[in-house]
């Protein structure tokens, strides 16, 4: 019976595409309730600072020298999925690894929703809790999946969409045929035709003597 749960599970989670925003995907912690792609630099707790001053215990107050703006390296993304952990259910940021065209990348971090920032030594959020996963990728990547890190086979989560192709561009008009080119040029090559009005004139003029010589 657990098998066959997993498996339509796998199934629905695998049905399908989901866009970078609002998400409704129901997971083994929770719920992933949104996916964001972004170049901007991103606030974390630096750990040489932090472990100088003997800070270890992750959340309350950081101080402003302890917050780094980090950017993603040339030519990659970050990208930061929201989570809600249920009630009696955990997550870390070692449970999930970002898959990108057969790569895998892990996670950078996690936060609390509401903090800001990604604490290095915010390792476990147990539910109800709003979090927030980190992750760097390609920025050319389209495509991704979360998958699990850990030996438990848990479902895969496929289908995210990091952005959409590129339209594809308009086919170029057809220039007109070449065969109506070459009929146009064998029509100027042809003689004119003779004016109907002088084809006319003949037999006028064959009647009018015929009537002259009935008057004689």
């Amino acid at each position: 019976m657990k098998k066959s749960c997993c498996l339509c599970l796998l199934l629905c989670l695998g049905a399908g595409n989901f866009l970078a925003g609002p998400l409704s995907l129901t997971t083994h912690f929770g719920r992933l309730t949104n996916l964001e792609r972004t170049s901007e630099a991103q606030k974390f707790v630096s750990e040489d600072e932090a472990l100088k001053q003997g800070l270890t215990a992750p959340g309350g107050d950081v101080p402003a020298e302890l917050l780094l703006e980090t950017s993603p390296d040339d030519d990659q993304v970050f990208v930061i999925l929201d989570a809600a952990v249920f009630p009696d259910r955990t997550l870390s940021p070692l449970d999930y690894l970002l898959v990108v065209d057969g790569r895998d990348c892990k996670c950078l971090g996690m936060a609390e929703r509401r903090s800001g920032y990604f604490d290095f030594r915010y390792l476990l959020a147990t539910g109800p809790a709003e979090v927030k996963l980190i992750f760097s990728c390609p920025a050319s990547a389209r495509l991704a999946a979360l998958k699990s890190a850990l030996e438990v086979p848990l479902p895969t989560i496929t289908g995210l969409v990091l952005q959409e192709p590129e339209p594809v561009p308009e086919p170029a008009p057809e220039p007109a045929p070449a065969a109506e080119a070459g009929t146009a040029d064998v029509a100027e090559g042809q003689p004119a035709a003779e004016p109907a009005v002088a084809q006319d004139a003949a037999p006028e003029s064959e009647n009018a003597a015929a009537e002259n010589k009935t008057d004689k």
